[in-house]
C-alpha cells in the first residue's frame, strides 16, 4: 500500500518501496503531460502547454532552501517547481554571508527556519546524515538535496522517472550500467538502492578500485537480490545495458591514496583475479602494470589520481557506436576531465538533458504530494526530548571488587577510561582540560593498550566523542567511594564523514538494529567487534535498539 505522503520526509531512498516510487512516477508523468501533452515529450497537445495549470496548490507556502554546498541543478529545480505550483522559495546556496560562517549549528539553522514560518525544508550538506538530523529537529517535511557521500534521493527519483518513461512505464527487468566515480558519488548509492525494490535488476560497472562501487553497497544490493557484475571494460558494460549512468569525478570528496589504501586495492585486485585465473604466472605482466600504476598515483593530488584513472572510462563516440544504450548523467559533466566527450552530446543515445527536465516534473510531484492537504504547522520552540540522549553505550556488567583491576582502586572518586589504543591516553589531557590536575596516563604492562585515570566523575558528550575519535570503543568506568558504579563502552559511527562524529554539531549517536547495528543518520553498518564485550552484554545492547528509523516526534 502506498504510504501517506502528507508532511513526509524525503531523507533516504531506502524509506520507499516499489509502490511508493511508482506512485511518484505516475504523479510526475501527469506533470509531464501538462507540459508536453500525451504523445511525446516534443509534441504539445493542441500546441498548448499547461505548465501553470496547478499554480494555486502552493499558494501561501514557503520552501526553505538550505544548500551548504554549492548547487545549481537541485536548488534551481526546487525553486522552479515551487514557483510553478504557486509557492515561494528563500534560502542560500553556499554559506558565504550566512550565520553558518559564525559557526551556527545545523540544529539552530533548522529551528530558525521553523521560527520564520516556512512550510518545508530542502537541505544539502557535506556531512553524511545531515538530512536525517534536520528531519529529527524539524516537525516540517525535510527533503534531502544531498548529504555528503551518502544519498541524494530526489536525484534518484528523477533518474527512476526517466527510466520509467523510457521503459514502457515500468522499472522491472532493467540492466543498468554505472560508470565514472562510483566511490564518492551519492547519486549512485541512491539510484542503485532504489532499483533494488524492483524485479530482475542487473547492475554492471567498470572502474578502478579507487573509483569503484563501495563494498558495503554491493553487499546490500546482493542481499536484495540485485545482480551486481563488475566488467573489465566499459564497452562490455554499455553493450549489455539498457541504460548507462555516467558520473563526474567527485574531487571535493576525495582523499589521497595512502600506502594502506594501495595495499587494500592490491588485495581486492588479486582476489578478483583469483576468481577467474588459475595460473598467476601468466598474469604477472598485468599485476606489474597494476603495481606501476599505483606507485605512480601514490600521494598525488586526488584530482590527478582521478583524472588518470578515468582516462580509459571516458565515454566517446566510439564506445557508443552501433549501440541503443541510453546515456544518462546527473550533470554537471566536468568540462576539464570530460568524462563524456562533447560529440556524444549530439548522439540520440544522450538523454541527460531530458533527464534534467524530468527533474522538474518529479520535484513537482514530491512537493505536491507532501503539501496537497497540509496546512500550516504552528511553531514549537521546544526541541524533541528524544534528541537529548544517544543509545550508543554498551552497558558492561560490574564485576565484584576483588576481580577488578587493582589500578582502578587508586582513585576513590573519578573515572578510568580503559582499553585505549597504545599511547592514546596521553592525548586525553588536552581533551579533558586536566592541565594542573591529578591524572594518570600510561600504557598497560604488556603494552597492548593504554588507560587514563582522573578525578573527573562526569564526562560530557563532547569529551566522550573526542575520546572515541582518538581511540574507538573506549571503556568508561565511573568510580564513587572506590567502587565502580557505572561501566560502559562508548560506540561511535565508523563512517568518518557521519554527522555524529562532528563534535561541534552535538548530534547524539543513535543506532537501530536491522540484521545488524546501523547508524540512524548515515545508515552505514557498525562492524567493529570488541572481544572484551560478552555475548550477553552485546545482545542486551542490540535488544534495546529500535528495529528501524522512525520519525522522532
Amino acid at each position: 500500500m502506498v504510504k501517506d505522503f502528507k508532511n513526509l520526509d524525503i531523507v533516504s531512498i531506502t524509506d520507499f518501496d516499489a509502490e511508493d516510487i511508482l506512485h511518484l512516477c505516475n504523479k510526475a508523468r501527469q506533470f509531464f503531460i501538462l507540459e508536453h501533452g500525451f504523445e511525446n515529450q516534443f509534441h504539445k497537445k493542441n500546441g498548448i502547454s499547461y505548465r501553470n495549470a496547478l499554480n494555486h496548490v502552493m499558494q501561501g507556502k514557503k520552501l526553505a532552501s538550505l544548500f551548504y554546498e554549492d548547487s545549481t541543478r537541485t536548488s534551481f529545480r526546487c525553486d522552479t517547481a515551487m514557483k510553478e505550483l504557486g509557492g515561494y522559495t528563500k534560502g542560500f546556496s553556499g554559506t558565504e554571508g550566512t550565520s553558518v560562517m559564525k559557526s551556527e549549528s545545523i540544529r539552530d539553522t533548522i529551528v530558525m527556519m521553523l521560527a520564520n514560518h516556512f512550510n518545508m525544508i530542502v537541505i544539502r550538506n557535506g556531512l553524511d546524515g545531515a538530512a536525517q538530523y534536520a528531519s529529527d529537529v524539524s516537525p516540517l517535511s525535510v527533503i534531502n538535496g544531498g548529504d555528503g557521500t551518502n544519498e541524494h534521493p530526489t536525484q534518484a527519483l528523477l533518474d527512476l522517472f526517466t527510466l520509467y518513461m523510457k521503459n514502457g512505464f515500468s522499472l522491472n527487468n532493467l540492466e543498468i550500467g554505472l560508470g565514472g566515480d562510483l566511490a564518492h558519488g551519492r547519486t549512485i548509492r541512491s539510484l542503485s538502492l532504489a532499483l533494488s525494490n524492483f524485479e530482475n535488476i542487473t547492475i554492471r560497472w567498470a572502474a578502478e578500485d579507487f573509483l569503484g562501487m563501495p563494498q558495503d553497497l554491493v553487499s546490500k544490493l546482493r542481499e536484495r537480490n540485485v545482480k551486481v557484475i563488475r566488467e573489465e571494460k566499459v564497452e562490455y558494460v554499455i553493450e549489455k545495458s539498457f541504460a548507462y549512468y555516467m558520473t563526474r569525478p567527485q574531487f571535493e570528496r576525495m582523499k589521497k591514496l595512502t600506502i594502506n589504501k594501495i595495499i587494500s586495492m592490491l588485495g581486492n585486485y588479486m582476489t578478483e583475479l583469483g576468481k577467474t585465473v588459475k595460473n598467476f604466472s601468466e598474469q604477472m605482466p598485468k599485476i606489474q602494470t597494476f603495481l606501476n600504476k599505483l606507485e605512480d598515483l601514490a600521494g598525488k593530488d586526488p584530482r590527478q589520481q582521478a583524472t588518470k584513472l578515468l582516462e580509459r572510462y571516458v565515454i566517446d563516440s566510439e564506445k557508443i557506436n552501433d549501440s541503443d544504450t541510453l546515456l544518462l548523467h546527473p550533470l554537471p559533466v566536468n568540462s576539464k576531465v570530460a568524462e563524456i566527450d562533447h560529440l556524444v552530446f549530439f548522439s540520440p543515445n544522450f538523454i541527460a538533458y531530458e533527464q534534467a527536465e524530468n527533474g522538474i516534473f518529479m520535484t513537482k510531484a514530491i512537493l505536491y504530494e507532501i503539501q496537497k492537504n497540509q496546512g500550516h504547522i504552528e511553531f514549537n520552540p521546544k526541541l524533541p526530548e528524544a534528541l537529548k540522549k544517544g543509545n550508543n553505550r554498551i552497558i558492561r556488567d560490574l564485576k565484584p571488587l576483588d576481580k577488578q583491576n587493582l589500578d582502578v582502586k587508586i582513585i576513590k572518586e573519578g573515572s578510568c577510561i580503559d582499553h585505549l589504543k597504545v599511547d592514546a591516553a596521553k592525548d586525553l589531557v588536552d581533551i579533558l582540560n586536566l592541565k594542573g590536575e591529578f591524572y594518570i596516563a600510561c600504557n598497560s604492562k604488556n603494552h597492548q593498550k593504554s588507560y587514563f585515570k582522573s578525578e573527573l566523575t562526569e564526562l560530557t558528550e563532547r569529551q566522550l566523542k573526542q575520546i572515541a575519535l582518538i581511540s574507538p570503543e573506549p571503556t568508561i568506568n565511573i568510580i564513587v567511594n572506590g567502587e565502580v558504579i557505572e561501566k560502559y563502552v562508548y560506540t561511535l559511527c565508523e563512517n568518518d564523514n557521519c554527522i555524529t562524529r562532528a563534535v561541534n554539531e552535538d548530534v547524539k549517536p543513535l543506532f537501530y538494529y536491522d540484521e545488524g547495528k546501523e547508524c540512524r543518520y548515515c545508515r552505514k553498518p557498525y562492524r567493529r567487534k570488541n572481544p572484551k564485550i560478552t555475548e550477553k552484554e552485546k545482545q542486551g545492547h542490540f535488544n534495546d535498539l529500535p528495529t528501524k528509523v522512525e520519525k522522532i516526534e
